[in-house]
């Protein structure tokens, strides 16, 4: 769906950098190049900016040639995450995949859970999730995560959902912001892993649904069969702490 890129991302949020490496990263940003009396700032010695100028060169923020200064692709890489009237990095929803693997046990329907063994959402049971990484394929992320948590294998994929979910504290303030891309994976195979240190696998029917023993994330559903309609998206707001938090 998506060309995998090779190169990866340091992240480093704007608070990091001093005021003045700030400004040249802003200044820089506007411009293709400029020359070093551009990026001075009337209230700084010059020797001090050039001090900081060449930090960001140090770091491969920023390209000097002769005594024009540009940024460099990585310096282009992180100006794209910063807020122009602000300044500072944004914070952006984290992007995830949600794992769904059925299958049938005796002819009941179950489907792929696990249990949460680490914080936030300790032992609430929900399914698989993992975190896109920088340039990989949604369809990439569903087959890695679900072989490194559970050891199974999956032959396809299919994205059937687009899920937004924001959750807040008491005050109001939002503490999770999630764009998660649900997937069907099917031609399972490899050898079930029932535990890791932050999460315990579990095969779930619909009859568990009503245990008491049973913590489920409430917006958990279970699915006899795969979702055969088109594409499509949702996108919810929950309280963090009545889900667990």
């Amino acid at each position: 769906m998506f060309e995998n890129l090779s190169y990866t991302f340091k992240y480093i949020n704007m608070d990091d950098f001093h005021f003045l490496q700030r400004d040249v990263l802003k200044k820089l940003s506007l411009k293709p190049k400029l020359h070093f009396k551009d990026l001075l700032n009337d209230k700084v010695e010059s020797e001090h900016m050039n001090y900081h100028i060449k930090k960001l060169v140090d770091m491969g923020y920023v390209n000097k040639e002769g005594y024009n200064y540009s940024l460099t692709e990585e310096g282009k890489k992180f100006v794209d995450l910063v807020d122009s009237e602000s300044n500072n990095t944004e914070k952006m929803p984290k992007v995830s995949v949600v794992i769904f693997v059925l299958r049938k046990n005796k002819g009941v329907v179950e489907q792929l859970s696990c249990k949460r063994l680490k914080q936030p959402f300790y032992g609430k049971i929900g399914r698989l999730t993992g975190k896109v990484k920088f340039g990989e394929t949604i369809e990439t992320t569903a087959k890695r995560e679900l072989k490194e948590e559970t050891g199974l294998i999956a032959k396809s994929v299919r994205i059937f959902k687009i899920y937004r979910k924001m959750s807040t504290n008491k005050s109001g303030d939002f503490v999770q912001d999630a764009v998660f891309f649900l997937c069907a994976l099917d031609g399972i195979s490899g050898t079930f892993i029932e535990k890791t240190e932050f999460q315990e696998n579990l095969w779930i029917n619909r009859t568990d649904l009503n245990r008491s023993d049973l913590d489920f994330f409430n917006d958990y559903d279970f699915f006899e069969e795969y979702p055969k309609k088109e594409l499509w998206f949702e996108q919810v707001e929950f309280s963090a702490e009545k889900g667990g938090y």
